[in-house]
């Protein structure tokens, strides 16, 4: 699927009802997240195309609602079976996994966010994988800081391509010599590779080998010589 985090505003998802944005509030990771509500019936929904017929996928996302006592659900439909649907309640962003299985002749699906009360709901890091593992978990054993707006240090760092495949490339700008720790995780929070990088005054370039990395989503948090840490998505796709 394309745009899963909204970096790119609403680009490659449909507004099916009501009001949906992007905007750069309740952000769990990345600078955007995707807000539905305002409205009666608000709606997000996203045709994934190229699928696999018979073969079983798995809908991962974070989503929140705004205030307590409001519902809101994600989903699959159109690929071939029943559209199965979960709903979420909670305040803090939380893990939905929908996994489901394209039907004989189906190479697509459709997945959407909905929300039915004039309230909000926010959804983030929204992605489809193969198989049916639920990878969306807790992403840090604190993501209100490790996957928040840290401003001091959220322009210093960026990752390209994002999408990658074998390699991506750490761009991290540093206002003095200093050493910094570069982490790659998993979507549940697995420690894959964990480097120390001595960084020069301006920008510093460091490849990250994703060669023996499969497929998916998954976080790099960087940790400056000063402890100050943020943490980016990165999604691979080979």
């Amino acid at each position: 699927m394309l745009n899963g985090g909204f970096e790119s505003g609403l680009t490659s998802w449909k507004i099916s009802s009501g009001t949906a944005v992007s905007q750069t509030t309740n952000v769990l990771c990345g600078s955007y997240s995707a807000k539905l509500g305002g409205s009666s019936r608000n709606g997000l929904e996203q045709t994934v195309t190229g699928l696999s017929p018979n073969t079983t996928y798995t809908l991962q996302a974070q989503c929140k609602v705004s205030t307590s006592g409001v519902t809101g659900s994600v989903g699959i439909k159109n690929f071939g079976g029943t559209t199965i649907t979960r709903s979420f309640t909670s305040t803090t962003y939380t893990a939905q996994s929908i996994t489901f299985t394209t039907g004989a002749t189906n190479t697509s699906a459709t997945l959407y966010g909905y929300n039915s009360t004039g309230n909000y709901i926010y959804l983030d890091a929204v992605y489809l994988a193969t198989g049916t593992g639920s990878l969306l978990a807790t992403v840090a054993r604190n993501p209100s800081r490790d996957l928040s707006s840290e401003n001091n240090i959220k322009e210093k760092f960026s990752i390209s391509p994002n999408p990658a495949q074998n390699l991506a490339t750490i761009h991290y700008t540093s206002d003095r010599e200093e050493t910094a720790k570069i982490i790659l995780y998993n979507a549940t929070s697995k420690k894959l590779q964990e480097s120390e990088r001595m960084m020069q005054s301006g920008v510093n370039k460091i490849d990250l080998n994703l060669a023996a990395v499969k497929s998916g989503l998954y976080f790099v948090t960087v940790i400056s010589s000063a402890g100050e840490r943020t943490t980016k998505k990165l999604i691979i796709s080979k």
